[in-house]
């Protein structure tokens, strides 16, 4: 747990470190601020991802795009006036609230594009944000509206604007299901981008570069979710949405660009037709991603959802007896516990005090799967090897499943 939490933490936080460094640290380059390609890259670049977000359907990218390049206009309004303007301070505090909290709602919301319920709301705040931002320059000032000046020359957002990004950022940091691991730490380091540009014109940054430090982080802003979107994509191409496993198109790539020594083994849930007959397909989807997750604990190499309810595991390297061993023990692990169903009143996580056995609503199986195996040496096609594999499958089947059988023997 402690180090998936640092895989998802470190390289946001690497990545704005560096940023940091770039903007506070490195001599500035005279002029490059000033060149058109530079001052459109931003925008560029959110218009960018907004348009892919539509054609990937990440819409939350898309909205999202809209109410930071609404944030930059904004930005670059406010770098025309003093820092202690009223209508300066307003579009910081604004901007700078309204930011993290919408693009912590879009993550927290599934994606079902935008003809749903959940891009429904999607379009009403950022239809309410954007156009409030907008209009912000133009509303009469409000008594208290000192109050949103920052009194630390090296801040310019106001505390409570980073009271609630501590808030909204972490959200994103929560994992989503059947989404990648990647995308709400993308989201939220370019929330924290955005925040860092708005504050582009404080003393923080040296006095020559303070345009520079806007178009920096706009942009980092921007490729940020460039990237969620590109993820997203990925994903949806190489992963099995059920599984969270890789699929049999990265399969493919895999295959082909293997050395000459590997072993390929294909796993078969036993008699999982007559699971899904007796007791329904979801609790055949249970069935598969209980598989799944005792094929990632146990299994060596590289485990695949190859198809229904078979699995593909790849294990390079001339070892061929210990990678049998290892994906028999994989193979066996399945069969070791019992499974039980999840039935409709049976919680999703483990409760601290749970029911007496008698009383919990689930039912017991015990999942076996049978396995055959195919070893490579030399110049042999990848196809020809997954071919053997699914012939020693097969015999185990035949022999009485529940079994490994090893392509060549018995």
């Amino acid at each position: 747990m402690l180090k998936r939490l640092v895989m998802l933490v470190l390289p946001p936080v690497v990545f704005y470190v560096l940023l940091l460094g770039v903007a506070r640290f490195l001599p500035a380059f005279p002029g490059w601020s000033e060149l058109p390609v530079f001052q459109a890259m931003p925008a560029m670049l959110l218009v960018a991802a907004a348009v892919l977000g539509l054609c990937f359907t990440q819409t939350r990218i898309t909205f999202s795009s809209m109410i930071m390049s609404t944030a930059l206009l904004g930005a670059n309004r406010v770098g025309a006036f003093p820092v202690e303007d009223p209508m300066s301070a307003r579009l910081l505090f604004w901007s700078g609230i309204l930011l993290p909290i919408a693009l912590a709602v879009f993550h927290r919301l599934r994606e079902r594009g935008v003809w749903s319920a959940f891009g429904a709301v999607r379009v009403a705040v950022t239809a309410l944000t954007c156009g409030f931002l907008a209009l912000l320059p133009r509303l009469s000032g409000w008594p208290g509206e000192a109050m949103l000046v920052s009194t630390a020359p090296w801040l310019l957002l106001p505390p409570v604007v980073l009271i609630v990004s501590a808030i909204a950022i972490p959200l994103m940091f929560l994992p989503r299901a059947f989404e990648g691991r990647a995308l709400g730490p993308l989201m939220a380091t370019s929330v924290l981008c955005a925040l860092t540009a708005l504050n582009g014109r404080a003393t923080l940054w040296p006095a020559d570069r303070e345009y520079g430090v806007l178009l920096l982080f706009m942009s980092a802003a921007g490729l940020l979710l460039v990237i969620a979107v590109l993820d997203s994509a990925w994903r949806k191409a190489n992963m099995d949405e059920l599984t969270q496993l890789p699929a049999r198109h990265a399969l493919k790539h895999h295959l082909a660009r293997l050395g000459q020594a590997y072993t390929v083994g294909l796993i078969d849930i036993d008699h999982f037709k007559q699971i899904n007959d007796r007791h329904g397909h979801a609790a055949g989807d249970q069935v598969l991603r209980y598989v799944a997750s005792r094929l990632q604990q146990h299994a060596p190499g590289r485990t695949y959802r190859y198809g229904g309810e078979e699995f593909a595991i790849i294990c390079e390297g001339d070892r061929a007896e210990a990678h049998i061993v290892a994906i028999e023990a994989a193979r066996r692990a399945i069969g070791r516990e019992s499974f039980r169903l999840r039935g409709r009143g049976r919680p999703r996580k483990k409760p601290e005090s749970p029911l007496p056995q008698t009383k919990q609503k689930t039912l017991a199986l015990r999942i076996t799967a049978s396995a055959g195996v195919a070893t490579a040496h030399g110049k042999t096609d990848p196809q020809e090897v997954i071919k053997a594999a699914d012939q020693a499958l097969y015999r185990a089947k035949k022999l009485g499943r529940d079994r490994l059988c090893r392509a060549g023997r018995g």
